[in-house]
């Protein structure tokens, strides 16, 4: 049973190490997507920076990682009864893998895809509640960390009622939403003071 843990933890980070926003930033442009705008290896800054024309490999990548870790820890636990708790271990740490990877520097994004990810392979209706929440607050706001955060937070909430009982689902969805914030916390500030930058969808990188 350790092996298994072990392995679906080593899993999610490693896979959580591809980064959609370098790899694209890297191999298309030539670039990387972090020396640019706010130094963050992200959707938003990804967006800013080169457009919306590669934007969908991108979150292709950081999407399609997350599910993979999260079949790969369903895999590895399903037969124990820990489905829920193999999916939900591997996918946070696949979060860590694309916050912290040790194959960039330990310098990646702020981990909103893969949260959304994990949210669609934890329990769907409650993410696409998340994700309406989400585009409505974007698009009245503009503010693509705000939406991040509200929407992180209030699908892992929803989640925590939706698993309550089962201790390790509910504590790693806590750790979620607490991650994302703290992620988040420059963001915050510039929030609190007016300075945060909007992100407009439609609007081509300058």
């Amino acid at each position: 049973m350790i092996w298994r843990i072990v392995l679906a933890i080593l899993i999610g980070y490693l896979l959580g190490n591809l980064n959609g926003a370098i790899m694209i930033s890297t191999h298309v442009f030539r670039d990387d997507v972090r020396r640019h705008g706010s130094g963050n290896a992200g959707m938003t800054n990804f967006l800013r920076t080169f457009g919306g024309r590669w934007l969908l490999p991108v979150i292709l990548i950081d999407v399609g990682k997350t599910c993979l870790a999260c079949l790969a820890g369903w895999l590895l636990l399903h037969g124990s009864g820990y489905g829920p708790e193999g999916k939900m271990l591997a996918g946070l740490a696949c979060m860590v893998g694309h916050a912290l990877p040790v194959f960039y520097g330990f310098h990646g994004g702020k981990g909103v895809l893969a949260a959304g990810a994990l949210g669609l392979c934890m329990h769907w209706w409650t993410t696409l509640i998340a994700l309406a929440v989400f585009f409505l607050i974007l698009g009245a706001t503009h503010y693509m960390s705000l939406a991040s955060m509200v929407g992180v937070t209030l699908w892992c909430v929803m989640a925590i009622c939706v698993f309550w009982g089962r201790w390790f689902v509910v504590a790693a969805l806590a750790a979620v939403a607490v991650m994302v914030i703290y992620l988040h916390r420059g963001n915050i500030q510039r929030l609190i003071h007016g300075t945060e930058r909007k992100t407009y969808l439609h609007k081509p990188a300058n």
